[in-house]
């Protein structure tokens, strides 16, 4: 479900998800609510689900401030280079196949052929995202997501989830470090729980969590470490 302030829109599975928030509701005691309200919700909830089982609504559905409902607009997605970035979020739940029908078209980037068997780069109406499988995630159903949180969901509702944002960074020897991200965590493995990261030109500087050790490692994955004098 996406909106703007003025309008809502949802598809299929948000109305899905609804269904079952309201349910949920009904039956939850923290809700100080009389028993016709608790009712009226559980009946909402089945007539959704009724109507998601009958193939309501075909497209999805833009709600307007005023309750008026209409069509969504419709969505421009086509095949672009590669996004840049490192890694926003993630897709759960959810084949290539899957991926494929909602983006238009099959994975359209030769990746890391070892770590990656299915990536895609697109633009959907001017915003620029990536999804790809690594290490062979996709044998969950799980990918990785580059892009504004807002268009992922918009595309893929509940099936998506944000990565939680670095919060803290040190500024160490002229360089600043940050929380390593998911896709860090995993190229750099061997780092300390706590790591903070920071990529250069030429070189990705791993700063330990005790904040007295740097190691450089070169594109060729050579390293050096610098600890500090006791």
């Amino acid at each position: 479900m996406a909106s703007d302030h003025t309008s809502i829109v949802m598809g299929r599975e948000e109305i899905s998800h609804l269904a079952d928030r309201l349910n949920n509701r009904a039956a939850s005691r923290l809700m100080d609510a009389s028993p016709e309200l608790r009712s009226d919700l559980r009946i909402a909830a089945v007539v959704l689900r009724a109507a998601t089982a009958i193939g309501f609504p075909i497209s999805a559905l833009s709600i307007g401030a005023d309750g008026a409902v209409a069509p969504a607009a419709k969505r421009t997605i086509t095949p672009c280079p590669i996004c840049g970035g490192g890694r926003s979020g993630s897709l759960k739940n959810i084949t290539a196949e899957e991926i494929a029908a909602v983006l238009g078209f099959p994975p359209n980037v030769a990746d890391d052929p070892d770590k990656v068997t299915s990536s895609w780069s697109f633009d959907c109406d001017g915003r620029a995202g990536a999804i790809w499988d690594y290490c062979g995630s996709t044998q969950r159903d799980e990918f990785s997501t580059c892009g504004d949180d807002a268009l992922f969901v918009e595309l893929f509702g509940a099936k998506y989830t944000a990565d939680a944002r670095p919060t803290s960074t040190r500024r160490v020897l002229g360089h600043g470090f940050a929380p390593m991200e998911p896709g860090d965590r995993d190229a750099y493995a061997g780092a300390e729980p706590g790591s903070l990261i920071c990529h250069t030109d030429d070189l990705t500087l791993i700063l330990s969590p005790s904040g007295d050790e740097i190691a450089a490692i070169d594109a060729d994955g050579d390293q050096v470490t610098w600890r500090a004098e006791r």
